[in-house]
């Protein structure tokens, strides 16, 4: 499979900008993002890109009062990890968990070590939610409980929480690639045997009140369309991790969860980005 990459420098940088953008391409369909000098790369299957995506991007940068130069180029599938290794530097989460991968030497122990590898999957650490939910799991208590990660990328949240105490994993994702990817990361992290990985999205769950905990890093407009199915899917008194969401999608995301009788019970910001805890 092969994968376009955007490229994105603004002028004059701003964060707020920079998040806004990547949230607009992940509703467009960009799997993951890393940062550049003053912008940052954005990737997208090569079929699902459109050329009119740029003009969107120069738009949204000048009702910011900047200036977005825009420039796409093909990545061909065999090339991916040459590009990841050159991006990706290890992330510590509240200094009690690192992500990294096969190819960094870090001596420094950490009471949860996760070793990725990518196959063009998001959720390395670098986003800010995926920062977010791993430190609201860490926070979690995992043990014995039965947990579903939707939208799991690399996997590293299931991951994480198998490494917590979590019985059984189930992770989902839409992507062949993240599908391959978690399913090799939950093997060389040894969770294996606790972690179920699917390709597809929400329609798979179709068991009701399976799940103790619910981790939705995905974008506003699935998490709002999809909140129901992950309602239907809880045990009573379960929580749900929200993320993948601006600050400003806060209120649409509160509003679709009263609607649902959820409990708001957490919530922590990084940067321009949002995240949500729920009970049932």
């Amino acid at each position: 499979m092969d994968y376009i990459e955007l490229k994105v420098s603004l002028t004059p940088y701003s964060q707020e900008l920079a998040d806004v953008l990547v949230a607009e391409l992940a509703d467009a369909g960009f799997e993951s993002f890393d940062d550049i000098e003053n912008g940052f790369n954005g990737y997208i299957q090569e079929n699902l890109f459109k050329d009119d995506i740029a003009n969107t991007v120069r738009q949204v940068a000048q009702d910011f009062g900047a200036t977005a130069a825009v420039a796409h180029s093909k990545i061909v599938s065999q090339n991916w990890n040459a590009v990841w290794e050159s991006n990706f530097e290890p992330i510590v989460v509240d200094d009690e968990c690192i992500l990294l991968a096969h190819f960094h030497n870090v001596d420094k122990p950490y009471k949860y070590r996760i070793v990725m590898e990518p196959k063009m999957a998001f959720g390395t650490g670098h986003h800010e939610t995926t920062y977010l939910m791993a430190s609201g799991i860490l926070k979690h208590n995992c043990a014995g409980k039965t947990v579903l990660d939707m939208g799991t990328g690399t996997g590293v949240l299931g991951i994480l929480a198998a490494m917590k105490g979590a019985k059984e994993v189930d992770a989902i994702d839409i992507d062949t690639w993240s599908y391959e990817s978690a399913l090799e990361n939950a093997a060389f992290n040894g969770v294996a045997d606790r972690t179920n990985v699917f390709c597809g999205n929400a329609a798979l769950l179709t068991t009701p009140e399976k799940y103790d905990l619910v981790l939705a890093n995905i974008n506003r407009n699935i998490l709002i369309n999809d909140m129901p199915t992950y309602y239907r899917s809880m045990k009573p008194g379960a929580t749900i991790f929200f993320s993948g969401i601006l600050l400003e999608d806060i209120p649409a995301i509160e509003v679709s969860a009263a609607a649902l009788r959820l409990k708001k019970v957490g919530e922590n910001r990084r940067n321009k980005w949002a995240f949500l805890a729920f009970e049932k």
